[in-house]
């Protein structure tokens, strides 16, 4: 059972559409992979949480795949909403 998400501003990060690597803000806009020069975007999950079982309780990342069967909404449909605000989402909060 998750327990808690981090209540932080690093619970997604932007990625590059072809190989998934977080892209760097450039100063004219925009986001360029420092990989492959490519800039074409997508924003992904990359958030912590805890969970907890009878064995006991661990920290753990919800990458992309992962988080989006967990919260089962895709990453750019909660952040376009939120105009990128700061702070977790109302949609990931846990109750």
């Amino acid at each position: 059972n998750i327990t808690k998400i981090a209540d932080d501003n690093n619970w997604w990060y932007m990625s590059y559409k072809e190989c998934k690597k977080k892209m760097d803000p450039q100063a004219g806009g925009g986001y360029r992979c420092p990989k492959c020069h490519g800039t074409s975007s997508l924003p992904r999950y990359l958030f912590n949480f805890s969970a907890k079982d009878d064995t006991g309780e661990a920290n753990l990342f919800g990458y992309d795949e992962t988080a989006r069967i967990i919260i089962q909404k895709d990453c750019n449909l909660i952040l376009n909403p939120l105009k990128l605000t700061l702070g977790l989402p109302q949609q990931l909060c846990y109750h």
